[in-house]
């Protein structure tokens, strides 16, 4: 995004809730509750991969957008139960997660594996939503700048500027 160019997004990240026709219930609310927001206001969600195609479905043609919650950094292969972004294209969905502080910190997603994650997604044609913070201990610290910095360094490290301006960086502390 150039600078002085803002947009706004809201984004909800449904995690491991909701089943198919829970989404199509919570879709259908959401897209009514959203004629009160202000124009240029864009929503995407994040439901879970069962859900991925049915949402996407369900949003085609109306102002959500929708994205996957996690993606594998290879084409495809014997990785079972990852998803690939080829298969995110499929469902329907234009997004995906990248390195969400419940990735980062339970499944212990390390930085270079996130880097290759973004690729992938940048490659593959996925518009990356990367997701940078810190926990309350480094907070606390008063290492938060460190914290963040590193983050983006490693995981932005050796991209054009096209490719960071064709993402959404997102600020998510763990706190």
């Amino acid at each position: 995004m150039r600078a002085g160019r803002q947009l706004r997004w809201v984004a909800g990240n449904w995690k491991m809730y909701k089943t198919r026709g829970e989404a199509v219930s919570l879709i259908e609310g959401i897209l009514e509750g959203a004629g009160d927001l202000r124009e240029g206001t864009r929503l995407l969600i994040f439901p879970p991969a069962t859900a991925l195609a049915e949402a996407a479905s369900r949003c085609r043609g109306t102002r959500l957008e929708v994205g996957a919650q996690n993606l594998h950094p290879g084409n495809e292969g014997a990785f079972t139960g990852e998803i690939a972004a080829r298969m995110i294209l499929d469902a329907g969905a234009t997004h995906v997660l990248i390195g969400h502080s419940e990735r980062r910190k339970i499944f212990g997603e390390p930085d270079e594996l996130l880097a290759r994650k973004l690729r992938q997604a940048l490659e593959s044609g996925l518009t990356p939503v990367f997701c940078l913070g810190e926990t309350l201990e480094e907070r606390d610290a008063g290492r938060t700048e460190a914290v963040l910095r590193q983050q983006a360094t490693q995981g932005l490290g050796g991209l054009g500027e096209a490719d960071v301006e064709a993402m959404l960086i997102a600020y998510e502390p763990v706190w």
